[in-house]
């Protein structure tokens, strides 16, 4: 029994020094990671470019070693609880057909790709695109003022990466939910750039086909104590 007594405090002693070493080091390198509170010292934006930087670094807290590595295990435990908790529902092939969907958005995007984007998107009037920037209202509004004018006259690199969607079918219609991390290279100056957010789309399927009708995209949550503007696709 004593042996077990000394094994279960030491175990709980060595939880205690990591997790007080683990909060030294992401406050160490809070200028490459926001880090969000609310249950817990949890990662929720970490860009490729914030764990090379960490993983380049000499910490000064434990000598030279490989933050990255660190910062990038609890990104992963907790973007694993994130997934665990949004499940797609409804007829599974719709859901495949519709993360199919998804994959085709992320390359008309990449790729300023007009005749996919035409398979993306509703042609019906009511089809719509909420962004910070503004709403469009149209296919060829969105087409022209997203894909031509924000993505393509400010982007010449662009790379999107949709993360963890959920989507949910009732018949021909459904809706999504999902992350996404967004690479680009600016057209003025060649500057690399990382951006994360948010979205949500209903779809309706057309002639047997599933479309987006509906876009609403935003950043990730801002902390309640933190006034910095946020950056979105741009």
């Amino acid at each position: 029994m004593r042996g077990r007594q000394e094994f279960s405090e030491r175990s709980a002693l060595r939880v205690f020094n990591e997790a007080i070493l683990t909060q030294r080091i992401f406050q160490q390198h809070r200028s490459i990671a926001q880090v969000l509170l609310p249950n817990g010292f949890t990662p929720r934006i970490l860009t490729k470019r914030a764990v090379e930087k960490a993983d380049d670094d000499s910490c000064n807290i434990t000598g030279s070693c490989r933050c990255g590595s660190l910062l990038r295990f609890m990104t992963m435990a907790a973007s694993g609880q994130a997934a665990s908790d949004r499940a797609s529902t409804g007829e599974p092939a719709a859901v495949g057909q519709i993360k199919e969907l998804l994959r085709k958005y992320e390359v008309s995007i990449d790729n300023i790709d007009l005749n996919l984007a035409n398979q993306v998107w509703s042609h019906t009037p009511e089809v719509i695109f909420i962004d910070p920037r503004g709403t469009e209202r149209g296919l060829r509004a969105i087409e022209k003022t997203f894909y031509e004018e924000t993505m393509g006259n400010t982007f010449f690199q662009r790379q999107l990466l949709i993360e963890s969607p959920a989507i949910h079918v009732y018949g021909d219609a459904a809706w999504g939910e999902f992350t996404w991390t967004f690479h680009a290279t600016t057209r003025n100056g060649g500057k690399q750039m990382t951006t994360q957010g948010r979205e949500s789309q209903v779809y309706h399927k057309e002639n047997g086909t599933w479309r987006v009708v509906c876009d609403h995209y935003s950043g990730l949550p801002v902390p309640a104590h933190s006034r910095a503007s946020k950056l979105y696709f741009t």
